[in-house]
């Protein structure tokens, strides 16, 4: 297996990574690494969130609510409903008229920017499906399950 800087040195050299996101990448994958995330693109801090498609909200939020002893569902405006675990990460409630599925799951990463994650991403080869919001991005794995990258204490 290659270092994540091989991959954007040759990238580079390529002609197929600008100087700027070459410096942008290695600000991300050139961080103090812990022994246990050599060779790792980022650091991973919490899984955030679950976006679970269901077909009624309220008895969804209902059950989970029931089964872990949880508070009310809340909204998040423009987007799904969540219901919110003590350790501040969520179980997000989508409605869907194909319930019964898991979306996407939302991990929470160290110095998470959007540009800069972005391109140490593409520079290491899994930019696969990438779409980039303001305070997010998300990438599609192998199986095409999506996989949402933020901050730790992202809220949705």
């Amino acid at each position: 297996m290659t270092h994540p800087l091989d991959g954007l040195l040759t990238r580079y050299e390529q002609g197929r990574l600008t100087r700027r996101q070459l410096l942008q990448a290695l600000t991300v994958v050139a961080a103090p690494l812990q022994p246990e995330a050599r060779g790792s693109v980022l650091r991973a801090r919490t899984l955030n969130h679950v976006n679970l498609q269901i077909s009624d909200a309220d008895r969804s939020a209902d059950f989970y609510r029931t089964l872990f002893g949880l508070p009310p569902k809340r909204a998040i405006p423009g987007r799904p409903f969540a219901v919110d675990l003590p350790d501040r990460s969520f179980l997000s409630l989508q409605v869907s008229k194909q319930p019964g599925s898991i979306d996407h799951f939302c991990v929470g990463v160290e110095n998470f920017s959007p540009a800069p994650v972005a391109a140490a991403l593409k520079a290491a080869g899994l930019d696969r499906g990438l779409l980039m919001r303001p305070d997010s991005l998300y990438v599609s794995d192998p199986d095409d399950i999506r996989v949402q990258i933020s901050t730790p204490d992202f809220t949705g």
